[in-house]
C-alpha cells in the first residue's frame, strides 16, 4: 500500500504542476500546450525545472536563467495537489484487495474532480470568474463517469446513483439560478455570478443531490458569511469575496469525510 499511495502523490503532484498551467493561462484564453517558460525572461522550463516541488527547492524559488523569483504558490499547489490525490487513494483503496480497475476507474474521475475544484478555486480568488472548462464542460464528464461507475457496480461514497446526479444537476444549477434570478431583482445588481450556478450544477453531477448539493450549500454559505464577516471587521468595507473557494473546500471536505461528519450532525439527511 505505500508504493500504491506514494505512486498516487507523485502522480498527483505531476498534474498538479499541469494545473499551475491551467490556472495561469486558462482566465486569458491562453492555449495549455506550449511548454511552460519563465513569466519574466520567457526562457523554456528544462525537465529538472518541471520537477513538481522538487525542482522549485532545487532552484530555490528562482528562475535560474534571470534570477527572477518563482511564486511559492506554484510548489504548493503541486504539494496540496498531491496530498488530494494521496487521501482520495486511501478514500477508495483502503487495502491492496480493494484495488481494482473500478476503483482506480472511481479514483480518476473524482481526482479529475478535486483538478476541476483547484483550478476553479485559485482563478476565482485571482480573477473573479470561473473558467467554464471547470464547470459546465467538466459537467458531461462527470456524468458519464459516474454512469460508468454505477454500471460497473461501484457505489460506495461519494458515487451518486444516476438518478441523484440528475437530480443534483436539476438542484445545484436550478436552486442557485432561481436565486440568482431574485436577488438580481431585488438588488438591481448581480448578486451572484452565472460561474458559480454551473460550477454548483457540476458539483451536482458528482455528488448528488441529497445529501450532497443540501451539505455543499450549507457549508459553503457558511464559510462565506464567516469570511465575508472577518473581511469587513478588518478592512472595513465590503468586497467582492470568491464563492468558488468556499464550494472547493466544501466539495473536496465532503468526498473524503462527509460519511463521517455528516451522521453526526444531520442523521435524518444520510437516510433519505
Amino acid at each position: 500500500m505505500v508504493i500504491y499511495g506514494g505512486g498516487s502523490f507523485a502522480l498527483a503532484a505531476v498534474v498538479g504542476s499541469f494545473l499551475n498551467v491551467c490556472i495561469l493561462r486558462l482566465p486569458h484564453d491562453r492555449s495549455l500546450l506550449p511548454a511552460s517558460a519563465c513569466p519574466k525572461c520567457n526562457t523554456r522550463l528544462g525537465a529538472l525545472e518541471l520537477i513538481p516541488i522538487l525542482g522549485w527547492l532545487l532552484l530555490r524559488g528562482k528562475c535560474k536563467h534571470c534570477g527572477s523569483p518563482i511564486s511559492q504558490v506554484y510548489p504548493l499547489i503541486e504539494l496540496l495537489t498531491g496530498l488530494l490525490g494521496y487521501l482520495l487513494f486511501r478514500r477508495f483503496v483502503t487495502d491492496v484487495s480493494d484495488l481494482t480497475y473500478t476503483t482506480a476507474l472511481g479514483w480518476a474521475l473524482y481526482f479529475f474532480f478535486f483538478s476541476c475544484l483547484i483550478v476553479m478555486a485559485f482563478v476565482d480568488i485571482r480573477h473573479h470568474i470561473i473558467p467554464d472548462q471547470t464547470s459546465s464542460y467538466a459537467l458531461p464528464v462527470g456524468f458519464i463517469g459516474v454512469l460508468a461507475l454505477n454500471g460497473l457496480g461501484l457505489s460506495q461514497w461519494p458515487v451518486p446513483s444516476v438518478s441523484q446526479a440528475l437530480w443534483g444537476i436539476a438542484l445545484g444549477g436550478g436552486s442557485l439560478a432561481l436565486l440568482a434570478l431574485v436577488m438580481g431583482f431585488v438588488l438591481k445588481r448581480e448578486a451572484i455570478g452565472w460561474g458559480d450556478v454551473k460550477a454548483l450544477a457540476m458539483l451536482g453531477c458528482f455528488l448528488g443531490a441529497i445529501p450532497g448539493i443540501w451539505s455543499i450549500l450549507f457549508i459553503a454559505s457558511t464559510l462565506s458569511a464567516v469570511f465575508g464577516l472577518f473581511h469587513l471587521l478588518l478592512f472595513k468595507r465590503r468586497d467582492y469575496l470568491p464563492f468558488a473557494p468556499s464550494l472547493a473546500f466544501s466539495a473536496i471536505a465532503h468526498v473524503l469525510y462527509g460519511d463521517f461528519y455528516l451522521p453526526l450532525f444531520f442523521p435524518t439527511m444520510m437516510s433519505l
